[in-house]
């Protein structure tokens, strides 16, 4: 199994990672065909309702999206990200889609990864973290980064 964990140094390193992740195993999703016959609406709604929860402090851990949905209960973030973007790459293509890091903090210290779809006219906020946000919604934020 690819798993495995590493210090939290550096946001670029957790980004480095999870485009790897995306880029190299995200095919994993054709091994769920229902997934994959859904629209990214549809896919959204499915990683949103994954319960969210936080890994270790101190400790990014990535992992590819077929351990992601056999094998954890709950997904933090960046995992939500890792499938959102693999989704949307094998389906929409690699354009489709990009990484963006963001804070709704006062000091904009940056805490948060989510992704962002090309709809043919402009980026769409594509977060599936918590279940209560919605494909396309705003995001209130203090500072916000495209990776």
């Amino acid at each position: 199994m690819e798993l495995y964990s590493w210090p939290l140094r550096s946001k670029y390193r957790t980004v480095q990672e999870i485009k790897y992740a995306v880029n190299k195993y995200g095919a994993d999703l054709k091994q769920f065909p229902e997934l994959m016959r859904m629209d990214i609406k549809q896919f959204f709604n499915v990683v949103k309702n994954i319960p969210y929860v936080r890994d270790v402090p101190e400790e990014e851990v990535v992992s590819r999206p077929k351990y992601l949905l056999t094998l954890f209960r709950a997904l933090d973030c960046k995992k939500k990200s890792i499938l959102m973007a693999s989704f949307m790459n094998l389906k929409y293509g690699p354009h489709s889609w990009r990484l963006c890091l963001s804070s709704n903090r006062p000091d904009g210290k940056i805490t948060h990864i989510f992704t962002q779809f090309y709809n043919g006219e402009r980026w769409v906020n594509a977060d599936a973290t918590y279940s209560h946000n919605i494909f396309a919604g705003p995001k209130q934020v203090t500072n916000f980064e495209v990776v």
